[in-house]
């Protein structure tokens, strides 16, 4: 009777370590889906002295799966929200769009901050005029 009391306890044992091993597994690799998921990047920026839409950027979709629509993305210049404009919309999986930002004030020789905010992170690139 010893001997099988030790091969149920092993056994249960290494039940309770694969299980605790298969959880870690899927709670690390939701936290990097999550972490990877519509990320962006901003590849350009500049802007357009003296002209309606006064700044542009150029945003790199970098999930592998998933389009990003205009509205899951805002724009600031030097911290002034802006309406974004992107062409294509959505962006498509590690596509590049090319966006307009409608702000005005764009002056020659002057030095801006732009700031791209998307679904899981934001990405920001200087720009002069």
């Amino acid at each position: 009777m010893k001997g099988i009391s030790a091969v149920i306890a092993t056994i249960l044992i290494l039940m309770i370590v694969i299980a605790l091993a298969g959880m870690m597994y899927l709670y690390t690799i939701g936290m990097f889906i999550a972490r990877t998921s519509k990320t962006i990047d901003v590849t350009d920026a500049g802007c357009r002295a003296n002209q309606t839409s006064g700044y542009y950027v150029s945003v790199k979709n970098l999930d592998t799966n998933t389009t990003i629509p205009n509205s899951d993305l805002t724009a600031r210049v030097d911290g002034t929200s802006g309406t974004l404009t992107c062409t294509p919309n959505p962006i498509p999986a590690m596509g590049t769009a090319n966006c307009d930002i409608a702000i005005t004030g764009a002056t020659a020789g002057s030095f801006h901050r732009i700031k791209v905010i998307g679904p899981a992170n934001s990405a920001e690139e200087p720009a002069t005029c």
